[in-house]
């Protein structure tokens, strides 16, 4: 057996000579290689070098930030060596390890580096993504060095295994799930798919002789047919010894395209399968699919990195460009904005106006813009990473036992917390905020629906933002807890944001509502001071108030300069003779219709009579 380490066998291991590093103890290889080795296989004719990468970190932390490989520099040039051994001494060279070369760091040039040492060899078989839990199965590729990368799904849960051969320097495998029989492969030709124009050699199949397949089954394999294309009926293959079947074939006939074989095998209990696969002897081949080679042929640490980065430019630039927007809008004096164009659909505008009013507010703009610039610059965590021994973890690396690990899996943390909290939160807090300005200067928003629709979209992230608390603590311990500016410092983060939006005076909202609102509009809005003229002490704070006449006129008619001084005149009138019942009566009839106006106005009609009766009070000098 030819084993390497994983991740999952370097959780929570200091060193390599700890008690913990259950590999050394419990593996085959452990006992005599305590990382990358070299494995020479020799047979009459043929030698083949299998060289072991061992990218497991050292030490290696508890999960969850124990994703991706990182080759040391010590390691790197180890490899390095037994590469070139393995071309000078040997026919054929085969690579294997846990992490495919996407996820692993190396020391230069990062994954093409580690992708330039494995050149000339013939395949490179690895693990740890599988199959992406299903979403991606037979996940290979090529990569630009002609080196096959071949991930696998895992044996615990997808019971599958690999068989490979090679059949004359021509490199042919299958996939095949337990329990299933017969187990077929076909050598000579070969998988189109899987041809590797820079070491192999194509007159090798357009000279061959036979059609080869390996059949394996539990009982005696009893028949052996082949089929190429959709000819008529089956060639019987010739049993030469072991699993080996072949069959006489003109490859001629099949020169140009692609072509597809097939084979029928059956054994004594009944087992009968069949098995296909495209060929081509012109070099014809098909296209790996998308997934595979996006998973495999990437760098991914490059991806998470962008993303993260990505997600904190979205976040900040956003705001930012709100609050340079309003900022020069309120210096201009506008009001009433966003209209026309889009804005005339309701969702659009109220989504803007959302943003626009958070990102306008001091005292929630600052400390959102610092706390999330903090992330990708200072330490998220301080916690047990390893077992009595403590470390820091940034966005970009880990500091533990005296070692420092390079940024990875970090950043894909990292973009998950701006995408799973910041995003909602940011929209959520910015209804809050809206909400509360609507409340101050338009209509109170009352009842329990209301409420709800405020306040629970701000505690669901809150809330997952607990429950992650709880599993950092799982795995850190209780330190964690207290020092997780990106966890549990996020919760009290939120929670202080929450409040503030609640509690927003009117002096922060006034300026936005000036330019959403209008003035002449926030200045009357009668709804909300229904409550302050229930009476007559409170009818007569009202007709002190210039803004009502003004805010009536503006909508129902324009008055005249006169008729504002002869307004304020008889206001005064009116609170020397504010027990006259005459006064009350009349006054009353003017509050109630500007208090069923919708905007604060009333008609032109009706803004018509209070002016005469001013007019006419003023010319006998009697009260209004």
């Amino acid at each position: 057996w030819l084993d390497v380490r994983g991740n999952h066998d370097n959780f929570n291991l200091p060193s390599l000579k700890s008690d913990s590093n259950l590999f050394a103890s419990h593996s085959v290889q452990g006992r005599y290689h305590q990382r990358s080795y070299l494995h020479s296989l020799r047979l009459p004719g043929i030698s083949v070098a299998f060289i072991a990468i061992d990218a497991t970190l050292l030490p290696g932390p508890k999960r969850p930030f124990n994703f991706v490989g990182v080759l040391p520099p010590s390691e790197f040039s180890l490899l390095q060596g037994l590469a070139q051994e393995a071309r000078d001494t040997h026919d054929h060279t085969f690579w294997f390890g846990h992490y495919p070369t996407s996820c692993i760091i190396g020391p230069t040039h990062g994954v093409d580096g580690v992708r330039a040492v494995m050149h000339g060899g013939v395949a490179y078989v690895c693990g740890h993504l599988h199959s992406l839990g299903g979403l991606v199965p037979a996940m290979h590729t090529r990569q630009h060095n002609g080196l096959l990368e071949l991930e696998l799904e895992d044996w615990k849960d997808g019971r599958m295994f690999r068989v490979m051969a090679l059949d004359h320097g021509l490199f042919s495998f299958v996939d095949v799930r337990y329990n299933t029989w017969p187990v077929m492969l076909i050598t000579n030709p070969k998988h189109a798919l899987y041809h590797q124009p820079t070491r192999e050699n194509p007159e090798l199949t357009q000279r061959s002789s036979h059609i080869r397949v390996l059949v394996w089954s539990l009982a005696n394999v009893t028949r052996v047919v082949v089929k190429i294309n959709d000819e008529d009926t089956w060639r019987e293959t010739q049993h030469i010894k072991g699993p080996l079947y072949v069959a006489p074939w003109t490859p001629s006939v099949y020169s140009a395209g692609l072509h597809t074989i097939q084979v029928l095998a059956v054994d004594d209990d009944g087992r009968e399968r069949i098995v296909r696969q495209p060929f081509s002897l012109d070099g014809s081949s098909p296209s790996f699919r998308l997934l595979p080679r996006v998973f495999l042929m990437s760098n991914i640490s490059a991806v998470f990195q962008f993303l993260f980065g990505c997600s904190v430019f979205v976040c900040t630039f956003v705001l930012c460009v709100f609050r340079y927007l309003h900022y020069t809008l309120s210096r201009s004096r506008r009001s009433n904005i966003c209209r026309g164009g889009v804005f005339r659909f309701p969702f659009i505008r109220a989504f803007v106006r959302k943003l626009w009013v958070l990102s306008s507010v001091d005292r929630i703009f600052w400390p959102l813009i610092i706390y999330m610039l903090y992330l990708p610059i200072g330490p998220w965590l301080i916690g047990e990473l390893l077992d009595n021994r403590y470390g820091v973890i940034f966005s970009w690396g880990t500091f533990v036992y005296g070692s420092f690990l390079p940024g990875s899996l970090t950043f894909a943390y990292g973009f998950a917390l701006y995408v799973v909290f910041f995003f909602p939160f940011i929209l959520a807090l910015a209804h809050c905020v809206d909400c509360r300005m609507h409340s101050i200067f338009i209509e109170p928003c009352t009842g329990v629906l209301h409420h709800a629709c405020k306040n629970l979209p701000l505690m669901l992230p809150l809330m997952m933002q607990v429950f992650q608390s709880y599993l950092m603590y799982l795995a850190y311990g209780w330190l964690c807890v207290l020092f997780a500016p990106i966890r549990s410092w996020a919760v009290v983060f939120g929670v202080v944001m929450w409040i503030q939006a609640e509690m927003l005076p009117a002096g922060e909202l006034h300026s936005a509502a000036e330019l959403w609102y209008g003035e002449q509009r926030i200045a009357v809005a009668p709804s909300n001071r229904r409550a302050q003229y229930q009476d007559n002490g409170g009818l007569n704070a009202w007709l002190r108030t210039s803004g009502a006449v003004d805010g009536a006129s503006s909508n129902g008619g324009v008055a005249s300069k006169s008729n504002n001084r002869a307004a304020v005149s008889n206001t005064e009138a009116a609170e020397r003779a504010s027990t006259s019942d005459n006064c009350c009566n009349d006054a009353k009839k003017v509050y109630e219709n500007l208090m069923r106006s919708e905007e604060g106005s009333i008609s032109e009609e009706f803004s018509s009579d209070v002016v005469g009766r001013q007019q006419s009070a003023s010319s006998h000098g009697s009260p209004l």
